[in-house]
């Protein structure tokens, strides 16, 4: 039968992470009610396990963010989003036992839990909508945890690293700015996964850098078909003509997908920055040893990245955006959509 003093020793001999913060967790829960079983109990069972715990304890940043099955939430208000963000239930746990380790005067524990169990901060090129939420959440959740203590070693620990998720956070969303097409290939028609005749005709359309308008002259069944196949019908305009041959489908390329990103990237740096703002405090500001906004390099990182479009515009100075001809970039006509056009000849 196994007892305490044989659960310990056991747990420690080969410590799963997930199930040594799971025991943590619901032992204090278990004796928060009784003053002396939590102090004979908890307070010694910490003592034991943490040593060792926070030595192979590791968060890595995916751990950060609740999957569909996790049914512990932290909605972040600062976000303002109809999405909640949620916490993992080991991120909330991991808190929850930096707390505890205070709380019972472990207070080596907890900055040792702080310098080796927070995630790595890396860069996720064309993953921006996938990573600041979570850092930013767990960022002011960390920030609220070592508040009360006003211990020195945890507040340089959160420091340093929430200094580091808010400037990759910030760095990531400049850096993945949309740029404007140079030409009109649209190289994800590689993805097509039909390999007819008409379906080869229309790739090679779509991956032709000087091509903005062709005709496909099938029967109807087959411009259909076509249309189908297409990844995004949303960048794309559609003509039918009907004359000379049975039925013509003219399909048009435009910039359709990528003002449809811009705009969708122009309200995640308005999102962000309006969470770093919302994160502002008194603390926050002398822990991080400046402004966070300021601190974060969000407008230099922008500056560096040339994405004028996300800095917020001073009205005695406005920004002016780089003109295409002056970054040497050919502009392809944008077609815009419900306009109506003539036909165009083909290439």
């Amino acid at each position: 039968m196994l007892t305490r003093s044989s659960i310990i020793p056991s747990m420690m001999k080969k410590p799963h992470v997930a199930g040594v913060s799971r025991f943590l967790s619901r032992l204090s829960k278990a004796t928060a009610c009784d003053k002396i079983i939590h102090e004979t109990i908890m307070g010694p069972t910490y003592k034991r396990m943490m040593p060792r715990w926070a030595s192979i304890f590791k968060l890595a940043e995916d751990d950060l963010e609740a999957d569909d099955e996790d049914i512990q939430s932290y909605e972040d208000p600062a976000t303002r989003s109809n999405t909640p963000v949620a916490l993992s239930t080991i991120a909330i746990e991991f808190l929850e036992i930096v707390q505890r380790c205070m709380r019972l005067r472990l207070e080596s524990d907890a900055a040792d839990l702080l310098a080796r169990s927070l995630p790595p901060v890396h860069m996720h090129q064309g993953q921006y909508k996938m990573n600041w939420r979570p850092l930013l959440v767990f960022s002011k959740s960390l920030i609220e945890t070592i508040q009360p203590f006003d211990n020195q070693a945890l507040n340089n620990h959160t420091a340093r690293w929430v200094t580091r998720a808010i400037q990759s956070a910030s760095k990531n969303l400049a850096d993945n700015h949309p740029k404007h097409p140079r030409d009109w290939s649209r190289p994800y028609a590689q993805r097509l996964g039909c390999g007819c005749a008409p379906c080869r005709q229309l790739r090679f359309f779509l991956i032709d850098p000087i091509q903005p308008v062709s005709r496909f002259t099938y029967p109807e069944k087959t411009c259909k078909h076509l249309e189908e196949n297409l990844i995004d019908r949303r960048d794309f305009e559609f003509d039918a003509e009907r004359g000379q041959s049975p039925y013509t489908l003219v399909i048009y390329k435009t910039s359709n997908g990528y003002t449809r990103g811009l705009q969708e990237w122009k309200d995640e740096v308005a999102d962000l920055r309006r969470s770093l703002a919302d994160s502002r405090s008194d603390f926050v500001t002398e822990l991080l040893g400046g402004d966070v906004l300021v601190v974060s390099g969000l407008d230099d990182a922008l500056m560096a990245a040339g994405a004028v479009e996300g800095l917020e515009v001073n009205a005695s100075q406005p920004l002016q955006p780089t003109l295409a001809s002056a970054q040497n970039i050919p502009s392809p006509v944008q077609i815009v959509a419900g306009t109506k056009r003539k036909a165009m000849e083909s290439d």
